[in-house]
């Protein structure tokens, strides 16, 4: 019982800070949003990631200074990568330049996206 009010007060807490980082872009819920896309739950995962990539270019932003401060995780660069925007792929150029798990993860993201703008010109 008492679990489930916990998952319930964390999902209400999510979509709160999801509609204060679209609405009015307040940096700190953003970087919540961030943390949570990193949880093992995936209730909390999938409600970060929605409202991080509705959010888009406010996201972009947060990412490339998360980039610029070393703080950006593999599971960051899913969400970019999941935003359509013209500053995706260039921050996912810088950070696949670098080294460790992040810069792999960007490596492979951009070969997703390669292959997604492949099959969207019909060359699948």
């Amino acid at each position: 019982m008492i679990s489930k009010a916990v998952e319930l007060l964390s999902a209400l807490w999510l979509i709160g800070l999801g509609f204060v980082w679209r609405l009015f872009g307040f940096r700190p819920a953003g970087r919540a949003l961030l943390r949570a896309a990193d949880r093992s739950n995936e209730q909390d995962r999938v409600l970060a990631v929605i409202s991080l990539v509705k959010a888009g270019s406010r996201t972009i932003d947060l990412a490339e200074s998360r980039f610029r401060d070393g703080r950006m995780s593999p599971q960051a660069i899913d969400v970019v990568a999941s935003i359509e925007h013209p500053r995706t792929r260039p921050l996912l150029e810088d950070v696949a330049r670098g080294d460790g798990p992040t810069a792999v993860a960007a490596a492979e993201a951009l070969v997703q996206l390669d292959k997604a703008d492949e099959m969207t010109r019909g060359g699948a």
